[in-house]
Parts: structure tokens; C-alpha cells; sequence
């Protein structure tokens, strides 16, 4: 908190009148607003690779949703960097020549009654991967 020269509540019209548009002035600066600082400072964490649960806490926001909201458009290569990830997982899942599909029986409490197939059977069970000395 801080106080106005006589000791008062310091006001923010008051603040940007005699102190920051004359330091924005001589500073070659003019028009620039305290809040176009913070924004300048969240982009300067998420250029140097801050996450944006990092972002929020720095920055004060209630929540990351607001932080994606708000600053989103700043993290362009984390599509980027994700399809990379998701390609290098899929490469490494990928069904090797000794693997086979199993169908899964149906889970207690979810789905038909029926065995898998069977009579009221509306959609196909779902498929595993599993290598044949797993069976």
C-alpha cells in the first residue's frame, strides 16, 4: 500500500497525473499504461517456458482457465510441442507383429446384461491390444 505525499490514501488519477505520465514522458514512453506492464511480464514468463499454472500463481488469477483465457494466444507452440508428444507416444504404442485384439467382456454394472454380441447387444465391445504370451 502506499500513501500520497501528505500521507493520504494515495489516488490513482492523482498517481497517473503527477507521477507516471510524467516518468512515461521523459522516458520516451508516452501512452504507456501500469497495466501494459503486467501483460508485458505475463509474456515474459510464458516466453521463458513458465506453464500456465505457474502464470496464474504469479500473476494473481483465481484460476488457470482465466490465465488460457486471457493469455492463450501466447502459448502458439504448445500445439505444437503436444502433437510432437502425442506422436512420439503413439510410435511407441504401436501394435508390434507378435500383438493380437481381444474383445473385452463387459464390465459388472455397465452396459448390456448380455455377453458381448449376444442378443440386445447394440454397439460392438471395445477392442484391446494384447500380445500373445499376455493371453
Amino acid at each position: 500500500m502506499f500513501t500520497a505525499p501528505q500521507g493520504g490514501p494515495l489516488r490513482v488519477t492523482a498517481f497517473r497525473a503527477r507521477v507516471w505520465r510524467p516518468a512515461t514522458r521523459a522516458a520516451g514512453l508516452d501512452g504507456l499504461r501500469i497495466h501494459d506492464l503486467r501483460y508485458t511480464a505475463v509474456d515474459l514468463w510464458i516466453a521463458a517456458g513458465a506453464n500456465p499454472k505457474a502464470v496464474a500463481a504469479r500473476a494473481g488469477h483465481a484460476s488457470v482457465s482465466f490465465t488460457l483465457d486471457r493469455y492463450g494466444h501466447l502459448y502458439p507452440e504448445a500445439d505444437t510441442a503436444l502433437r510432437d508428444r502425442l506422436d512420439v507416444l503413439y510410435g511407441a504404442a504401436r501394435p508390434t507383429p507378435e500383438a493380437t485384439v481381444v474383445r473385452l467382456r463387459g464390465q459388472a454394472g455397465r452396459g448390456p446384461s448380455v455377453a458381448p454380441g449376444g442378443p440386445g447387444t447394440t454397439r460392438a465391445p471395445p477392442m484391446v491390444a494384447r500380445r500373445r504370451s499376455d493371453l
